[in-house]
């Protein structure tokens, strides 16, 4: 008699482990498919964005899609792995910055990296936009294109919050006298 409790313990105890699995298998993919519709949220909200500033930096159409590429598969391994729940907008461009500096050195190691590229530049930019250096377009760019304000610009390239709204200025002046 004991034996068929024992047995009917065994049974609930398992029947009730089995259901806790289930449900902790269905709690992982619901918490999976949330990441999911997150990241191709944020692939669509910022792809063009992001492959417009990757263009804008390195002038080559193929290196900025690859570049893109690379950046979203950075951010959907952080996501997924769990080390941050999303990718913000400026984490993406912070990645993309470096990603594209990162391009720019290995392709040109012996040689003026900005120069080469302002040489071989073939995208159709205004020739007023010519005259100021890239560094310079970069800013300008993240400011008035993509909206970003000079702390998050300065996060994203990685200099002083000052310096960055001095060189936004300067350019801006030297654009009105040309």
């Amino acid at each position: 008699m004991w034996c068929g409790k024992g047995i009917e313990l065994v049974k609930t105890y398992w029947t009730n482990s089995i259901s806790k699995m289930k449900y902790r298998v269905r709690s992982i993919n619901v918490e999976r498919e949330i990441k999911i519709m997150a990241y191709r949220e944020l692939v669509e909200s910022q792809a063009a964005n992001l492959y417009r500033y990757g263009f804008w930096l390195c002038n080559d159409q193929h290196k900025a899609t690859c570049l893109v590429q690379k950046t979203f598969l950075q951010a959907w391994e952080c996501i997924n792995k769990g080390g941050q729940d999303s990718f913000t907008k400026i984490q993406l461009f912070k990645t993309l910055h470096k990603f594209c500096d990162l391009a720019l050195v290995q392709s040109a190691p012996e040689s003026d990296v900005f120069q080469q590229s302002k040489e071989h530049e073939t995208s159709k930019l205004h020739p007023v936009l010519e005259l100021i250096s890239i560094e310079e377009r970069e800013l300008l760019i993240l400011q008035l294109v993509d909206n970003f304000n000079c702390e998050e610009i300065s996060s994203i390239v990685g200099i002083p919050q000052e310096i960055v709204q001095a060189r936004v200025d300067n350019t801006k002046r030297q654009l009105m006298r040309a």
